[in-house]
């Protein structure tokens, strides 16, 4: 009797530190509800040059301005109750800035900056794919990408104000 007990406890202290030492949920990733779309959205990447692929194609993204930086965002949109969401992803889909301050800034098209990369493209340090255009999001489907901001240097990039088929705001201090 008293063997099956220690055994029985055993298992269950074996469960809880498998559970506690991982396999949950990434911290860094801060899931949202709206009324008709989740988010899950990672806190800001700050950089001055950025990749991305599109079509097959490498581009790079490079804001020249030294009082300026590019915001990186991943973002996975995930719809789990309607038949369909029609989704353009475009400049004014997303804000991102400083909420306490009421600075924002619109979403970067990729597209009217970017230089293509000739010869053979890096395989590091790739942001893909792009989270940009046109599409439905079918219930029970998720869509993600990266999504690009040119902010200005000094920015705290607190808050993402998503506004795309729904209104959702992402609080990135909630992050870990």
């Amino acid at each position: 009797l008293w063997s099956s007990v220690a055994m029985a406890l055993a298992a269950l202290v074996v469960a809880l530190a498998a559970a506690g030492c991982g396999g949950g949920a990434d911290p860094s990733v801060i899931p949202v509800l709206g009324r008709t779309l989740e988010l899950h959205v990672q806190k800001p990447i700050i950089t001055k040059l950025a990749l991305f692929t599109n079509g097959g194609r490498t581009f790079k993204l490079e804001v020249p301005d030294p009082s300026r930086r590019i915001a990186i965002v991943k973002v996975v949109i995930v719809n789990r109750g309607i038949t369909f969401v029609p989704l353009n992803i475009d400049a004014g889909s997303a804000d991102l800035g400083n909420a306490a301050k009421g600075e924002k800034v619109k979403l970067l098209d990729p597209f009217l900056t970017a230089e293509l990369l000739e010869g053979v493209p890096p395989t590091d340090g790739v942001y893909s794919p792009l989270l940009w255009g046109e599409f439905d999001l079918t219930k029970g489907y998720q869509a993600s990408g990266w999504l690009f901001f040119d902010i200005p240097v000094g920015l705290k990039a607190d808050t993402m104000w998503w506004k795309e088929a729904d209104e959702i705001i992402v609080r990135f201090e909630r992050a870990r």
